[in-house]
């Protein structure tokens, strides 16, 4: 039993020191039938908490006390607390090799700035001060190899960008971008680094489109502001799939370890945006968002998509594109009168897609795919049926015996399949 504790101790080291992957751990593991233990990652979180909490209760007991504290003294106390949680950090840094430490040091960090610019009355543009938070941020997470200060800095980051495009456009956002593909091709694997700088791009990245051309469409096209939201939905469709397709272009050159990462992700999003199309109203506004094809930008953008496609050279990617195109190329020439036919088509091959993924779960052996399958057709019922129950009891009849012999002979031909 000792042998077996200090066996299990020593694969989490060698997993965290990279000698390993977590796949052979677990492989290895299994052999003795231990659990790969992750109670380092859940102390980190809690260290991260507690962190948290008390840099929140020391800001609260300062604020308490604030207005009784001379001016000189505030600024001072304010240096002398940010100073000496850095210095603390890069020291159990140096010991520790990282240091959660960092977390507290950029809460003090921010909050000095704010405090200062409000002790001497700074009528600054806001986001400057954010700004100058992200930048110190950003500078800590680039020599300190801990994913929590990495993602910190790119919170504080976001932050600041979302609050600059009430005025501006934030110009600096793509350098911070940057700096995130230098941490994460420079340190160890932070996965959730990783998705939140994906899920940047799929917000950042529609919207520079939408704000460098809505000009164009202010001067050319007619209700300009009525189609704002169905021109931003055009850049994100369009710039989410190419994202896709250069994420996979770009990691499939080398052993990349974020590639399943991408992956998944992008396939979950399809997913979840399977359901949008269960509503009348989102295949109406699609219509009306591929009516804006005549965008300056619409055609070089497809254009793009194409190029990554055949540099890819996959099935896969031949295959989803194909799909893609197909389904804007529909959207394009649909009038909105005929969206109907649209919406009954869409709803159709979302129901195979569904009954796809549970034949495939079931070939596979997947439980997790199947019973995401089965509920995803549960869902489709479900929504379906207090669309057309409303409406009419025998298309509803009518819709639910369609739906139920179908899955009856997907049954029976899914058994034949597997015994063979």
């Amino acid at each position: 039993m000792i042998g077996k504790m200090f066996l299990k101790k020593e694969i989490v080291k060698w997993v965290e020191d990279a000698t390993i992957t977590k796949e052979q751990a677990l492989s290895i593991l299994g052999r003795y039938d231990l659990k790969y233990d992750e109670s380092e990652k859940n102390f980190s979180i809690l260290s991260i908490l507690g962190y948290l909490f008390l840099g929140v209760a020391l800001i609260v007991l300062i604020a308490n006390n604030w207005n009784e504290i001379p001016a000189f003294i505030k600024v001072f106390a304010l240096i002398v607390i940010t100073s000496v949680t850095h210095i603390i950090a890069y020291k159990n840094s140096i010991n520790q090799q990282k240091s959660n430490f960092f977390f507290l040091a950029n809460l003090f960090y921010g909050a000095s700035i704010i405090l200062i610019a409000q002790i001497y009355h700074l009528s600054t543009y806001m986001p400057n001060g954010v700004l100058l938070w992200a930048i110190g941020s950003f500078l800590v997470a680039i020599f300190v190899n801990n994913k929590w200060v990495n993602l910190q800095a790119l919170i504080i980051a976001m932050i600041w960008a979302f609050m600059e495009i009430e005025g501006f456009y934030p110009y600096l956002f793509w350098v911070f971008l940057l700096v995130v593909i230098h941490i994460l091709y420079k340190q160890e694997k932070n996965r959730a680094l990783f998705v939140l700088f994906v899920l940047n791009l799929l917000w950042f990245i529609p919207y520079t489109l939408y704000y460098f051309t809505k000009e164009y469409y202010l001067v050319n096209a007619k209700m300009f502001y009525s189609y704002e939201l169905e021109l931003y939905v055009l850049f994100f469709i369009l710039s989410a799939y190419l994202i896709y397709l250069f994420l996979n272009f770009t990691l499939s050159k080398f052993e990349n370890k974020y590639l399943q990462t991408t992956n998944s992700m992008f396939i979950t999003l399809a997913y979840m945006s399977s359901f949008l199309f269960l509503f009348e109203d989102v295949c109406l506004s699609l219509i009306k968002t591929f009516d804006l094809n005549s965008n300056v930008i619409f055609y070089p953008l497809i254009g793009c998509i194409l190029l990554l496609a055949f540099l890819l050279n996959q099935k896969k990617f031949y295959i989803s594109t194909a799909i893609f195109l197909f389904l804007i190329f529909v959207f394009m020439i649909t009038s909105s009168e005929y969206y109907g036919y649209i919406f009954i088509a869409m709803n159709f091959l979302i129901f195979l897609f569904y009954s796809y993924v549970i034949y495939h779960s079931i070939i596979e052996s997947n439980l997790g795919s199947y019973r995401l399958g089965v509920a995803s057709v549960l869902i489709f019922i479900c929504t379906h049926y207090y669309n057309l129950i409303s409406q009419d009891y025998i298309s509803t009849a009518i819709f639910f015996f369609v739906c139920a012999m179908f899955l009856l002979i997907s049954v029976k031909f899914f058994k034949k399949i597997k015994r063979a």
